[in-house]
């Protein structure tokens, strides 16, 4: 081998040991690892039964997968930790440094210091958003780390950490009093997410839902974690509006579970009013004759419920209160001063306004039946005759601060009447007779009527008199069928038979007046004048003569 061929030899293999020392150095060189780096967590949400799958390789992901977004508000903490810890679980003595993901669910943590960092959610954090179950258990990651190509280091480490957000249901059946077949009414509740349970501004509204007609429900979706309350706002006509808070609530456990809860309306309590026995609407007295009235109120099923239950008569200035008051619950009376107030008026009274406010705790357990008030009146003589005197109830409740007002739908009524009479003279003009005098009594019976309106004795029967033009009336007598009995005649005719006559409603009214006619008395010829005298001599004359020719015919024999 030539002297040149050996220096050429030599020369390349000294290049090669020198690149062999040089190009290590220089590959060091360009891996060299930064001694910072930035830590970017984005925090995803997603409510499908499974994870998306993210392969995450610590760049920025060009679109965020199917099904996820960001989620703002979420506390992470990171601890530096041994270049070369495993473990997971926080370490003891270590401070950690904290952040909160914002709008675009981005907690970014720069400037940290190269090594390996434990990466921890802080799921108890205040403000965490509610709903959300952590599936992001905690992990280890390493600031900066190696690119893909494992030749350059990434100083901006992305990671993608995804939280299930757990969406609930809640359906609410609605049970109506009365109602068991569709379609049935509707109401309409207000959904709150909040635990006050008063619907206040510390509560979040998250919508009104009518229930459904054909089933009585109401369906809602997509209930994040937390603490839900249904509250009625509109009943159906009749129904008493139920304020009670239905509570509920969705836990992390509770991803597509439904809470079942129910409510009921009952009806508001309804009044019916009756005389002289339950049931009947329509009676007839006489003036100051008593009459015993019957006021009815249901009690309704939440009569628990209930603020105030009040019954109110206001009676027509017709009649007069005349005795004490009683009220039952069902078969059950109660007492005045502990189950109810009640203000009595003076017996004869006339119109007052009975008000009975009853304890609604004391009706609890008769729930369903009826409350009965029941009190006697009289007719008083301001009483217009034909009229019918009707008259209101009312009962008056206030349930959860909503009042609420019903009336009598038929009103009982009470009748009195009378009769108008004339008396006249049986002859050509029918002149209107002057002082008959009349008693009446109960058709059938030797009841008369007295001057307050009883019966009693003939005796101390009130007498009606004819006026000048032969008028006469009677009033305040209950409907029925009455004889007037004629006991002194008009001077010049005789007494007239009984009289019978009806008293009902129109009766009284003028053309309806009855027409009572007197025969005159017959007129005898007079005694003791001249024309008597003429007789008397001439009859005497005649005797004188017949006695004569006796004696002398008994001579001749």
């Amino acid at each position: 081998m030539s002297k040149k061929v050996k220096g050429f030899l030599t020369a390349l293999l000294s290049v090669i040991v020198l690149f062999g020392v040089l190009l290590p150095s220089a590959a060091y060189a360009a891996t060299v690892r930064p001694t910072t780096g930035t830590l970017s967590i984005h925090k995803l949400q997603y409510n499908t039964a499974t994870a998306p799958v993210i392969d995450n390789n610590g760049l920025v992901l060009p679109v965020l997968p199917p099904g996820t977004s960001v989620l703002p508000g979420v506390t992470f903490k990171v601890y530096k930790v041994a270049d070369d810890a495993t473990a997971t679980t926080i370490p003891v003595g270590i401070t950690p440094t904290s952040m909160v993901t914002n709008a675009a669910g981005l907690a970014e943590f720069s400037g940290l210091a190269a090594g390996r960092y434990l990466v921890v959610e802080d799921v108890t954090a205040p403000g965490t958003p509610s709903g959300i179950e952590s599936f992001t258990p905690n992990f280890l990651v390493d600031v900066p780390m190696m690119n893909p190509d494992n030749v350059s280091w990434n100083t901006n480490v992305h990671v993608y950490p995804k939280n299930q957000l757990v969406l609930g249901k809640a359906e609410l059946t609605k049970s109506f009093e009365g109602d068991s077949v569709t379609p049935y009414p509707v109401a309409t509740f207000a959904l709150y997410k909040g635990d006050a349970a008063d619907g206040t501004a510390d509560d979040t509204l998250i919508g009104s839902y009518p229930t459904n007609a054909t089933t009585g429900k109401i369906n809602v979706e997509n209930l994040t974690v937390g603490d839900y309350y249904f509250i009625e706002t509109v009943a159906p006509a009749g129904y008493g509006l139920n304020k009670t808070p239905i509570l509920f609530s969705i836990t992390i456990n509770d991803h597509d579970v439904t809470k079942y809860v129910t409510d009921d309306n009952f009806f508001y309590p309804t009044v019916d009013k009756f005389i002289t026995t339950i049931g009947n609407k329509t009676e007839t007295a006489n003036i100051n004759e008593l009459n015993t009235w019957f006021i009815q109120a249901t009690i309704p099923g939440d009569i628990g419920d209930y603020e105030s239950y009040v019954v109110t008569d206001d009676l027509e200035s017709f009649l007069d209160y005349e005795n004490a008051l009683t009220v039952k619950a069902g078969a059950d009376v109660l007492t005045l001063g502990t189950d109810y107030t009640f203000a009595a008026p003076a017996v004869g009274t006339a119109g007052p306004v009975l008000t009975i406010s009853i304890d609604p705790d004391a009706l609890v357990g008769y729930e369903g039946q009826k409350v009965t008030i029941e009190f006697k009146t009289s007719v008083n003589n301001t009483v217009t005759m034909d009229d019918e005197i009707k008259n209101n109830a009312t009962v008056t409740g206030t349930l959860d601060d909503t009042p609420y007002e019903e009336d009598v739908p038929e009103l009982p009524e009470v009748h009195t009447g009378g009769k108008k009479f004339v008396k006249v003279g049986k002859t050509t003009d029918s002149a209107a007779l002057s002082g008959a005098e009349f008693k009446i009594f109960k058709a059938g019976t030797t009841q008369y009527l007295q001057a307050d309106w009883s019966w009693g004795s003939k005796a101390d029967a009130r007498v009606f008199t004819s006026g000048a033009d032969g008028k006469f009336e009677v009033t305040g007598l209950a409907y029925g069928n009455y004889t007037l009995e004629e006991t002194k005649a008009p001077t010049g005719y005789n007494l007239r038979a009984d009289v019978n006559f009806t008293v009902g409603l129109g009766s009284y009214a003028d053309t309806s007046t009855a027409t009572i006619t007197n025969a005159p008395t017959l007129t005898l010829p007079s005694t003791g004048g001249m024309g008597t005298i003429v007789f008397s001599v001439i009859g005497s004359v005649l005797m004188l003569g017949a006695v004569k020719l006796y004696k002398k015919d008994g001579v001749e024999e």
